[in-house]
């Protein structure tokens, strides 16, 4: 049974810049930026989220995009622009001059990530959740795959395949589903993702103003997301985990989620921030 929460949400798209770009991708992402407002769809205040129903969604488990490997809250840098466009459908071409690269990027912009194993545990997962018989029978569990392709069928236990749905969406309609998930669980294959590279899974939770299941080590690396806006799982099962994700109560859940979307608000005012400055350095250049 789904969680349904209503109203806007937040899109944020992340585009890794050539150094000729950035001028003209910044003057676009300007132009969209100078039409929000604090009271517009999409920028609600804390605590005007509705109170979540008592019916528990679905875990979702989510891919990094395959062109997105850092999470950069609009970070300027000598070489690149990492730009983070809001509430706006980003058409490649009135950014890139170049058709080619244009139609490349516009051609994963509904591509919500490679599944394949090594890039996160879910030989680990499916084990855990086949070897949870409470967790099968729960009729709200299920496991939602955002991706391009299915899973390598090897790793697929039989008793776990009818939990298992896979949805390929274009943005909006996926951020749309993630927002009204209960939560996103946090797949590392190891400690890379703790060490050399960040997960932009965790700049969609926060785009989507959705909490994450994540592990004690998480909070100690990722200290931008704040612990009430998580939960904490000490088990070494992904099953029961995602089964202390669906003890939650309304009113716990409700508490996350605001958490949560206060972080967006943070993340976003960031970059507003940021963006003036990369304007003006790019006028000044001019």
């Amino acid at each position: 049974m789904s969680c349904s929460r209503s109203g806007q949400y937040l899109l944020v798209v992340l585009l890794v810049l050539a150094p000729s770009s950035v001028s003209r991708a910044a003057r676009v992402a300007g132009r969209h930026l100078d039409r929000r407002h604090s009271s517009a769809p999409g920028w609600p205040s804390p605590g005007s989220l509705p109170e979540a129903t008592t019916g528990i969604s679905s875990v979702a488990i989510l891919n990094p995009f395959p062109w997105c490997y850092e999470v950069l809250f609009g970070a300027v840098y000598s070489l690149q622009l990492v730009v983070q466009v809001v509430d706006v459908y980003v058409d490649f071409g009135d950014i890139f001059e170049d058709t080619g690269a244009a139609e490349f990027l516009q051609s994963l912009h509904n591509n919500q990530g490679n599944p394949d194993a090594h890039r996160r545990n879910y030989t680990g997962l499916l084990q855990d959740v086949a070897a949870a018989p409470e967790l099968m029978k729960d009729p709200r569990f299920e496991l939602d795959l955002f991706a391009w392709k299915q899973l390598d069928p090897t790793i697929v236990p039989k008793s776990v395949t009818s939990k298992i749905v896979y949805k390929h969406l274009k943005f909006p309609q996926f951020y749309s589903e993630i927002h009204n998930t209960l939560g996103l669980m946090l797949l590392f294959p190891g400690d890379r993702y703790y060490i050399s590279a960040s997960s932009s899974s965790i700049a969609t939770a926060i785009s989507a103003g959705v909490p994450m299941i994540v592990d004690a080590k998480f909070l100690e690396v990722y200290t931008f997301v704040p612990p009430a806006a998580v939960v904490v799982s000490h088990a070494s099962s992904h099953a029961v985990a995602m089964q202390q994700m669906l003890a939650l109560t309304a009113d716990d859940w409700t508490e996350l989620s605001n958490t949560m979307a206060l972080t967006r608000e943070t993340a976003v005012l960031r970059n507003v921030q940021i963006f003036s400055k990369a304007l003006a350095i790019s006028s000044a250049h001019r």
